[in-house]
């Protein structure tokens, strides 16, 4: 029994430390995909000031 709380305990922290592993993951996505978006946009400026055409759309 003691054996079985012990396992549980590991399998509980490793299981949150996957969790928080994801998470922070899913942030940094998040913000990567805001500073493309801005990124996006600046360049999609600068390719219309300078007439290019067939600019792409995301």
């Amino acid at each position: 029994m003691v054996g079985q709380n012990v396992q549980a305990a590991a399998s509980d922290e490793r299981a949150r430390a996957t969790y928080d592993d994801a998470s922070a993951t899913l942030h940094e996505v998040a913000q990567l995909r805001r500073h493309l978006a801005a990124q996006d946009a600046v360049l999609r400026a600068m390719a219309e000031r300078l007439g290019l055409e067939d600019v792409p759309r995301a």
